[in-house]
């Protein structure tokens, strides 16, 4: 019987459609069927179920064999292949094929509330004839693809009235009154906003160049060029840079804020956070580094002044070296510009000549002795060789103080210059004279000692320091006004006996204190005679002003077995001898939702819509379909989820013959020929136009990147940046026009101008400004960092260098130099003789490396000079430091040579001082206190790592607590352990009395993660529903005992209440043991509805 109900069901149907067969019409549900209807099915709260079938496509029957004209399924599947395929709904079959109900919106516009079924072939947004693709928010232009101009413009009002072409605008009101300028480049917020024109301009960042109408402008971070309006040719990078800038041009600002005083300056290049020139308006001047000012026009300017422009430290500059020692320290030679000065006549006697800006002046054409009083052409501290190229004798009158402002001070009488010798001199603006500093092939008339106030000292024999000859000492006391005065000494003489080359050494002394200590190099004999040594030296030093100072000098030479004062002691009075001592006063040390009333239409009209919500109106598909944009009926854009590939722009992304995935393409034939390639982004005019294959390339700016086709994963950032880059891959190159000549290599990063290496191959980084003509050759794994970082040509940057810091530079010679880590400023190391440098590591500014290979110097003024060593940290009087640093790990004020902040592992013996008492030299186990962990004396133990760990107090851990494999904690449950048992019956009703919250913790123990969310409770919550689980406990106590043993309270904790989760276990054990008593309770009426229901059907 109770097989045969569906039957029944038939047989009823098909008596009730036979009841009604005379009235040539079928009512279900319904006694008066209309008789306009064959058959009415009425009901308040079913539908009419259809056949369900799966479709394999429009154009074939199956799964339905011969249907019939008419006949209306609804397909269950998405099958076929475009333009036959089928998408789930109702289809009927016109004959031919079938046809899909539209069910959606008939007049085939973009629904509010987004489509389906489109297809991104066929549907788009977008035009079909030679009109541009606008976009508008509140009716006001808000994108632009236009598909014979080149503009492309995204972001509420970009390029609202512009008629320039191949423009790109990205961001709010980006380029919003930009009228007739073409080629630029305006992203960001208000980038390029007010102004009106201009030209080849690349804008990035908030506000960035805001009101420029220039041309050929780079401004690069938020607010740089803001206040441009009418300068050109500019290159501003960093926050703030060239802010104030309004008609300067040609200038070049890299830093934040460098050059943010300037307004109408031209032809500056400014380096270095806060570099800038002192006042608005200098032409043609350079200053580099962080707060480094220049004042003056046509002038460079290294390094920062203490006292000027917020700089606390004035800036050393060294060439050739690697810690330099004064303002300026040249390692090598000095190249002078020459100049001829013809003397006129015999007797010629000037009191000033002409020597322009040469150094180097060779006296000529003189027909017999003359004189020369001063030069005319003077600067303080300009420093002058003049060469007698005569055959006659030049003399250099000593001039009194008070004579004319170019005069000459000789410091011992009148200075007679031989044919081809020279004699140098050195203006003092101070003393408004020309200074002789060192002469050769030349005599002093007299002895004599003179400062720029004729202040005279007292010349004797004194007491001189363990080591030196009793030579008569030179002194000079005076009252200086200054802190430093220039002391300039000289000397000739002949030794008593001779043994070849040896030293001359000699003290400078002030007020008795050693303050110089040098030597120069003397020879004893020339060709069998005795040799007369000729020395010229000038040293700055400290005095103290206002008080009197006196100044001295010691002398000594080493004799022949080179210990002590041996024979070759100098004779001075002896042949040709003289000596003098001159002190010269100094300046010092140097000197960014609409919000309205419902939509008022069902679709976006093409002169736009008012009333839109925003989160729900929108203009895009409803399902699985892509969403297209043309102009002119050609691609303008995609957006397509399937492929993850979105375009935005006349021909970008090459859409819809892309087979790649993952690739982002806007801007006027940006990825034009895109086909297999994926995860590419390309943004701007025509970039990456010709990849094709290549993935996971960011190519960004006008014509970024043109010639790239296979390359993969290259960055590529700047107008025209990388433009031969055809195959390389994995390189980042920031920058406009940067390397140009690149055609392959991979792995490469490059950010910044200038940097033209000889060659280049794989993965080397380089940031930075570069202005080395002639750069080095970079090979592998090299990262440089810094304006002029790097090397020289001949040099070769072999592989695995780090060079990081403003000049940090590696040597000059052409040896390959690796594996070497240069940090710091001016940083560098020192050839070795042969062979390049391999595995040396400077770290800090002054740092010196000196070894050939594997040694390391941290810390400012370090220095190494051994191989496999490691210098952490400057020694007094070394390397010109002043102070030994303490060493800290863990810590942060070191007060010893080495302190660390927690646990040391040491794989070989430890020894500590007598009060520490740490010592395993045996190689067994340490005996350490660390077994027992407790507000309680600790117990010693043998700790070899596999004791027991008793924690008698609170335990907290900050983050995980685990054990090797897993498992839980036990805990000590023998029988024989407890007492006072009873039975436990807390359960269900506790649990569901219990509210599970997700929570972070406060700030209140910064030992806590309160950055992380937990899943826990409330203790006061849980505490009314189960009180044993939770308990106030004490956090933060500090206890300490005194010398007694007893222990006191050091410092108070805080109670709060702590929550045991282990009660839970046995809570839940209960709560499952009531669920199975009710679970069975309900299984017992479930069995006896099953046998009453049996016993029904067995009835009919």
């Amino acid at each position: 019987m109770k097989n045969n109900l569906p039957q029944l069901l038939l047989a009823f149907f098909l008596f009730l459609i036979a009841s009604n067969a005379d009235a040539q019409n079928i009512g279900i549900n319904n006694p008066a069927p209309d008789a306009s209807a064959v058959l009415d099915i009425s009901s308040t709260d079913k539908g009419l179920l259809v056949p369900r079938v799966a479709l394999s496509a429009t154009n074939l029957t199956a799964p339905v064999t011969a249907p019939a004209t008419g006949l209306m399924v609804f397909n269950t599947v998405i099958a076929g292949v475009f333009p036959n395929n089928v998408t789930p709904g109702y289809y009927f079959w016109s004959g031919t094929n079938w046809l899909r109900f539209d069910t959606g919106n008939l007049n085939k516009d973009w629904s509010l509330s987004g489509n389906t079924g489109t297809n991104f072939l066929t549907n788009f947004i977008g035009t079909t004839d030679a009109q541009p693709l606008s976009f508008r928010v509140s009716n006001t232009r808000s994108g632009l693809i236009h598909h014979t101009n080149g503009n492309t413009f995204l972001g509420f009002q970009t390029g609202n009235v512009s008629t320039g072409t191949n423009n790109t605008f990205l961001g709010f009101e980006a380029g919003r009154d930009h009228v007739t300028g073409q080629e630029n480049v305006f992203i960001g917020r208000r980038a390029g906003t007010f102004g009106t024109t201009g030209s080849g301009n690349i804008l990035i960042g908030n506000g960035a160049g805001i009101f420029n109408t220039a041309n050929n402008n780079v401004f690069i971070g938020s607010f740089s060029g803001n206040g441009n309006t009418t300068g050109g040719g500019n290159v501003f990078a960093g926050n703030s840079t060239g802010s104030a800038n309004t008609t300067g041009s040609q200038n070049v600002f890299l830093g934040n804020s460098a050059g943010s005083n300037n307004t109408i300056g031209t032809g500056l290049t400014l380096i270095g956070t806060n570099s800038r020139g002192s006042v608005n308006n200098l032409t043609g001047s350079t200053a580099v580094g962080v707060n480094s000012q220049v004042d003056a026009n046509n002038s460079m300017v290294l390094g920062a002044v203490a006292g000027v422009n917020s700089a606390t430290t004035t800036t050393r500059v060294a060439i050739g070296n690697n810690a330099p020692a004064t303002r300026l320290d040249v390692a090598g030679d000095v190249a002078y510009r020459e100049t001829v000065f013809s003397i006129p006549g015999s007797f010629f006697f000037a009191t000033s000549i002409n020597t322009g800006e040469s150094s180097f002046v060779r006296l000529t054409n003189a027909t017999t002795n003359f004189t020369i009083g001063g030069i005319n052409t003077f600067a303080n501290g300009k420093i002058v060789t003049l060469v007698n190229a005569t055959p006659f004798s030049a003399t250099f009158p000593n001039c009194l103080p008070a004579s004319g402002i170019n005069g000459i001070i000789t410091g011992g009488g009148n200075l007679v210059v031989r044919d081809s010798g020279s004699v140098t001199l050195q203006y003092s603006s101070i003393a408004q004279k020309w200074i002789v500093i060192s002469y050769a092939n030349a005599t002093l008339s007299e002895e004599k000692q003179n400062t720029i106030r004729s202040v005279v000292g007292t010349v004797g024999v004194l007491a001189s320091p363990v080591g030196f000859t009793p030579m008569p000492q030179m002194t000079i006391s005076f009252t200086p006004k200054d802190t430093v005065v220039l002391v300039i000494f000289s000397a000739s003489g002949a030794n008593v006996n001779s043994c070849g080359q040896r030293s001359l050494n000699f003290i400078i002394n002030n007020n008795s204190v050693p303050v110089v200590s040098s030597q120069t190099s003397i020879e004893d004999i020339v060709n069998g005679s005795p040799k007369i040594w000729d020395i010229n030296m000038t040293y700055p030093v400290a005095v103290t002003p206002n008080v009197v100072n006196t100044i001295s000098i010691d002398w000594a030479s080493l004799g022949c077995n080179g210990v002590g004062n041996g024979p070759g002691t100098p004779a001075p009075g002896g042949f040709g001898s003289y000596r003098s001592l001159t002190v010269i006063e100094t300046g010092g040390d140097g000197s960014f939702t609409a919000i309205g009333p419902a939509p008022t239409g069902a679709n976006w009209n093409i002169n736009g819509n008012s009333g839109t919500i925003s989160g729900v109106s929108f203009v895009g598909t409803t399902d699985n379909s892509t969403l297209s944009f043309r102009v002119n009926n050609q691609h303008a854009g995609t957006i397509d989820h399937l492929n993850h590939n979105s375009s935005y722009g006349f021909r970008a992304g090459n859409s819809p013959f892309v087979i790649g995935d993952f690739n982002v393409s806007v801007g006027d034939s940006a990825g034009f020929s895109l086909s297999t390639g994926q995860g590419n982004t390309m943004v701007g005019y025509r970039t990456g136009r010709s990849i094709t294959s290549g993935g996971s390339n960011s190519v960004f700016g006008r014509e970024a990147a043109t010639a790239l086709t296979f390359g993969s994963s290259n960055s590529v950032y700047g107008s025209s940046s990388a433009r031969s880059l055809a195959t390389g891959s994995s390189n980042s190159i920031f920058g406009n026009n940067s390397l140009l000549g690149l055609t392959s290599g991979t792995g490469n990063t490059i950010l910044g101008s200038g940097i033209n290496p000889l060659t280049i191959s794989n993965f080397n980084v380089q940031i930075g400004f570069s202005g080395i003509i002639s750069q080095a050759a970079i090979g592998i794994n090299n990262v440089i960092l810094g304006n002029n970082a790097g090397a020289i040509s001949p040099k070769v940057i072999a592989f695995n260098n780090t060079i990081i810091g403003s000049q940090a530079q590696l040597g000059t010679t052409a040896f390959p130099d690796s594996n070497n880590v240069i940090l710091g400023a001016g940083a560098t190391f020192t050839d070795n003789a042969g062979a390049g440098q391999k595995f040396n590591t400077a770290i800090g500014a002054g740092t010196k490396v000196f070894a050939p290979n594997n040694a390391t110097a941290i810390g400012a003024l370090a220095q190494v000079t051994t191989a496999n060593t490691i210098i952490l940290g400057s020694i007094a009087g070394v390397n010109g430091a002043t102070a030994t640093v303490n060493v800290g790990i863990g810590v942060t004020a070191p007060t010893e040579r080495l302190e660390v902040g927690g646990n040391i592992e040491v794989t070989g013996d430890l020894y500590t001082g007598a009060t520490n008492g740490v010592l395993n030299a045996g190689g067994g186990n340490m005996n350490v206190n660390i077994n027992t962990i407790a507000d309680v004396a600790p117990t010693p133990l043998n700790a070899n790592g596999d004791e027991d760990l008793y924690i008698a107090d609170v335990l907290e851990l900050g983050g995980q607590g685990f054990k090797p494999g897993g498992g839980s904690w036990g805990a000590a449950s023998d029988a024989r352990l407890k007492k006072d048992v009873q039975n436990f019956t807390d359960g269900l009703d506790k649990i569901l009395a219990i509210r599970p919250v997700s929570f972070k913790y406060n700030d209140h123990f910064k030992s806590l993660n309160n950055n992380k969310t937990y899943i826990g409770v409330l203790a006061q919550e849980i505490k009314e529903v189960a009180p044993y689980t939770v308990e106030l406990t004490k956090f933060g106590q500090v206890n300490e005992e005194d010398e007694n043993g007893v222990e006191h309270v050091k410092k108070e904790g805080e109670e709060f209440y702590t929550y045991d989760s282990s009660s839970l276990t046995y809570i839940l054990i209960n709560a499952v043991k009531e669920l199975k008593s009710l679970n069975d309770d309900q299984q017992k009426m479930i069995d006896d509805l099953k046998k009453e229901v049996e016993i029904l059907k067995s009835a009919k």
